[in-house]
């Protein structure tokens, strides 16, 4: 069990680094996409 949380530990870091790359790269008015997906989330529910 220990070892699960730590790969699910270690799987996060990969995630959040990723996505801090993502955010420095990529262009401020590029990422479009998120916020339709979240009004679209907004509506269905």
């Amino acid at each position: 069990m220990g070892r699960f949380l730590a790969y699910l530990f270690v799987f996060a870091l990969l995630v959040g680094a990723g996505f801090a790359v993502y955010a420095i790269i990529v262009p401020p008015e590029a990422p479009r996409a998120p916020v339709e997906i979240d009004i679209d989330l907004q509506a269905g529910g």
